[in-house]
């Protein structure tokens, strides 16, 4: 009987042997592709975390048990290995196995040599099949281990890459699943428990409970993941570094003032020395976390509002205060209190004005205190420093007072003056009329009067232009004469007008016209240039005159005036207008004592133009123009030549400027 316990035993190693050389050529290119991996992420300790991590998963997921990383590479090799080939390797094992239990019985029992030579001729046979197959595997085996590392030559490797390179030599066709409900063998092939779902759910359990424990214990001096203070993301700071982010929110502090009109200016806490101090109020929200409630802080967030302990110069923000340009006095506008006005023939309240002023006082203190508080806005209208007018549209008597004046001075009076106008209307009438203690109308039409007739001189102090100087160009010299004096002009008859006021007034009339005059000019103007084109100018040093008519000269003719030496008898100078014309009349000088008179003259065109003296024809006269006036002039008027005398009269109109100069 031949020795079978050294086949037996050499038989064994076909799974165990060819198992430890697939381990060991699987960890042998593990272990190269996880230093390349390694060369690639470098000195990168979160690379080798994420390995050691990924190899942790596989030893979990192959074996779900603590083994080491040495054997967790060959079970994960073994694994990629015997999924294709595992129905070949349970027949082979249990072939093997049948064989053992034969050879068991053949040592127990002696039995012939043939049968035992018989039986050994199978077991070489079946020896040489397995060694065959061993080899055609280790073949396999070598062609994969000589198959090169590839790699970008021009891209590193990501953390994940690496992760991969190091731990998953190939791709194992099988998913966890399929690993628990399948026999893991050992080396000797012995089965071992498949892994139940309960225990896979029990070491999901356990990793939660090892994570929430882990994140209780890290939220123990960690803000929660969604904190905010004072508007400050500080999810997962300490709190050293919470504060030093505040410290660098306060430093860089400002605050804008908003002003009136859409206006703000700015106050940089550099400026005012603005420093922080610090605040303990971070480690009071810390205080107010319960760890064990973290997970709230992935799914919600919270702002805390602390205050912040910070200092400035007060001095320095005075001084910025000050600097404001619209803070000048030059640039602010006063209030102005609401108040009645007339507007289309009625009172109204016109809105108060509020204005720009300010009060820097109490914007300061509002200002310091906003800074106190770190507010970054501060509006100046609610701090209540500007000023304020004294009297609104509301006010209960301004509002009576409207009324009154409604009911009794609404009267306007538009005067025209040539292209210029003038109005007298309520706001003026008002001050007028007399009111009792609570503000009520009181007619009392003297007072009135009293008030019209001032008005009325002043207006014609203002508007007459009677005796204004006049300038004409001299058609004899061709050079500009100024004439001055004279009844010529506007002249405002005050009498009459104060009584149309009065009337227009008590009527409430709302009214355009022109001021009753006593004399008129051809056309009014307040330059002097009121003659027109239609005048007659007397040139009494040159004793002769000229009639334009519309801008035409209708005649000229030589005169005789009055006696220029008899000072009473001398023709006055000055601008006038011809009062009426009259034919056959009888002119006469002053009357004696005996009732008679000091001349009588008979004539036939009658042409006053200031007060007694006028144009006239003078048939007792032979010779006109020269210096006759100088020594035999008449008593005053103007002597023409009778044919002259009668052209004039036939040409010219009541009204029309009569210029006499010297």
């Amino acid at each position: 009987m031949k020795d079978t316990t050294k086949k037996n035993k050499n038989q064994q190693p076909f799974r165990s042997e060819a198992r430890r050389r697939k381990v060991e050529a699987a960890k042998k290119r593990a272990m190269e592709k996880q230093k390349q991996a390694q060369q690639h992420a470098g000195e990168n300790p979160e690379i080798e975390k994420q390995i050691d991590s990924a190899m942790e998963k596989i030893i979990q997921e192959t074996i779900g048990e603590e083994i080491s990383k040495e054997e967790a590479v060959r079970e994960a090799v073994s694994a990629k290995e015997e999924a294709g080939k595992e129905e070949n390797v349970k027949q082979e094992n249990e072939n093997v196995n049948q064989e053992n239990v034969k050879q068991e019985e053949v040592s127990k029992e002696e039995v012939p040599v043939e049968k035992e030579e018989q039986e050994e001729n199978t077991e070489e046979k079946s020896q040489e099949e397995s060694t065959l197959k061993e080899e055609e595997y280790v073949k396999e085996e070598q062609l994969s281990e000589e198959e090169p590392f590839k790699e970008s030559p021009s891209e590193e490797p990501s953390s994940e890459e690496a992760v991969a390179s190091a731990i998953a030599v190939e791709p194992i066709p099988v998913t966890a699943e399929q690993i628990v409900d399948s026999e893991i063998s050992d080396e000797t092939g012995n089965a071992k428990k498949k892994l139940k779902p309960s225990m896979i759910a029990g070491a999901a359990a356990a990793i939660l409970v090892v994570g929430y424990a882990a994140g209780a214990l890290y939220y123990t001096n960690h803000l929660f993941a969604g904190s905010k203070i004072n508007g400050m993301d500080c999810a997962n700071m300490t709190e050293k570094k919470a504060d030093a982010a505040l410290k660098k929110q306060v430093e860089s502090y400002e605050i804008e003032l908003d002003f009136r009109n859409n206006e703000s200016r700015t106050i940089s806490g550099s400026d005012i020395g603005y420093q922080y101090i610090g605040s303990g109020d971070v480690k009071d929200v810390m205080k107010k976390q319960n760890p064990l409630l973290w997970v709230s802080g992935l799914f919600s967030k919270k702002n805390y509002n602390v205050e912040i302990d910070a200092n400035f110069d007060k001095t320095a923000l005075k001084a910025q205060l000050d600097g404001l340009d619209c803070l000048q006095e030059a640039n602010m506008e006063a209030p102005a209190d609401a108040q009645i006005a007339f507007v289309d023939n009625q009172f109204v309240i016109q809105d108060e004005t509020q204005g720009t002023t300010i009060d820097e006082g109490t914007l300061l203190t509002a200002l310091e205190e906003a800074v106190c508080t770190s507010q970054t806005k501060l509006s100046v209208e609610k701090t209540g420093a500007y000023a304020k007018p004294s009297v609104t549209k509301d006010d209960e008597t301004l509002i009576h007072q409207k009324d009154i004046w409604n009911s009794c001075a609404t009267a306007t009076i538009t005067y025209t003056f040539g292209d210029e106008q003038e109005v007298l209307d309520g706001m003026q009438i008002k001050d007028w009329l007399s009111y009792d203690e609570e503000g009520n109308y009181v007619e009392n039409k003297e007072a009135v009067m009293a008030h019209i007739k001032e008005y009325v001189l002043d207006l014609a102090t203002r508007r007459n232009t009677m005796g204004r100087d006049r300038t004409i160009t001299s058609t004899m010299t061709g050079e500009p004469v100024t004439v001055s004096g004279g009844s010529y002009g506007f002249r405002i008859d005050q009498s009459e007008e104060a009584e149309q006021i009065y009337e227009n007034i008590v009527n409430h009339d709302v009214v355009t016209r022109e001021p009753a005059y006593a004399s008129r000019a051809a056309i009014y103007s307040m330059t002097g240039d009121d003659i027109g084109n239609t005048y007659v100018e007397v040139d009494l040093g040159n004793q002769h005159l000229w009639y334009y008519k519309e801008g035409t000269l209708i005649m000229d003719t030589d005169f005789v005036s009055g006696t220029y030496t008899i000072s009473d008898r001398r023709t006055p100078s000055g601008t006038y207008s011809l009062m009426y014309k009259q034919k056959d009349q009888v002119l006469r000088g002053t009357r004696r004592s005996d009732g008679t008179y000091e001349y009588e003259s008979p004539v036939k065109y009658w042409m006053p133009f200031n007060g007694g003296i006028g144009f006239h024809d003078a048939s007792w006269r032979y010779s006109f123009g020269g210096s006759i006036f100088m020594y035999s002039g008449s008593h005053g008027c103007v002597n023409l030549p009778s044919s002259m005398a009668s052209e004039l009269y036939e040409n010219i109109e009541a009204g029309c400027p009569i210029l006499c100069f010297y």
